[in-house]
């Protein structure tokens, strides 16, 4: 999977967590994720060392690719992982899962399908 992060527009709203400077907390640590696009219902699953800034800036349009185009902005799942290993090897896994089996784990753990910007940010009021 090409790797988007590196295309990010140097204007993006960071996180308020530096996840290079600071202790891992759950924000910090390598996340697989599913964002989707609540018209369509298209589904991506993607991961990240820094959820709430990756969250941040997928809400903000500035990642490049197929999250820009795909207008793809409600954090729908997210599973924290010790090392980017295992969750690069858990987002191949989920990747070539079906769509309905996506929705099944998505509904099993947000069965209301709310976006989770709050779970993973402590900025209030977003």
């Amino acid at each position: 999977m090409k790797d988007i992060e590196n295309t990010m527009d140097s204007s993006a709203p960071s996180s308020q967590y530096d996840c290079n400077e600071r202790p891992k907390t759950p924000v910090c640590l390598p996340c697989v994720f599913i964002v989707m696009n609540v018209r369509s219902g298209a589904l991506y699953v993607g991961v990240t060392s820094d959820l709430a800034g990756r969250t941040l800036r997928n809400r903000a349009d500035v990642v490049q690719g197929f999250n820009f185009s795909g207008g793809l902005t409600r954090l729908v799942w997210a599973e924290p992982h010790t090392t980017m290993k295992a969750a690069l090897r858990r987002e191949r896994q989920i990747g070539r899962w079906s769509k309905p089996r996506k929705l099944d784990l998505i509904s099993g753990a947000n069965p209301w399908w709310w976006h989770l910007w709050r779970d993973v940010t402590s900025r209030p009021g977003l």
